[in-house]
């Protein structure tokens, strides 16, 4: 699937406004490549205060996009 199509879904996701996205989202944002798409998974996750299913969270960590962190309940936090 390419970049934009990747980046329209996760906003789709994201404004249904379903925490069951959640662990689909926390997976994508640990595989993603696009910064883009990164950040706007990160992005709907601190607006929501969703956090990241533990078995997400260190590969979560790993690609946050710089302006954000993962605190220790697995919540994305903009810096």
């Amino acid at each position: 699937m390419n970049e934009p199509a990747r980046f329209h879904t996760v906003s789709a996701l994201l404004a249904q406004e379903d925490v069951e996205a959640v662990p689909a989202l926390a997976h994508l944002l640990g595989d993603e490549e696009s910064v883009r798409v990164r950040t706007k998974i990160a992005e709907g996750l601190a607006a929501r205060g969703w956090s990241i299913p533990e078995d997400e969270r260190v590969a979560a960590s790993k690609t946050l996009p710089p302006a954000f962190s993962l605190d220790a309940a697995g919540h994305v936090l903009k810096r």
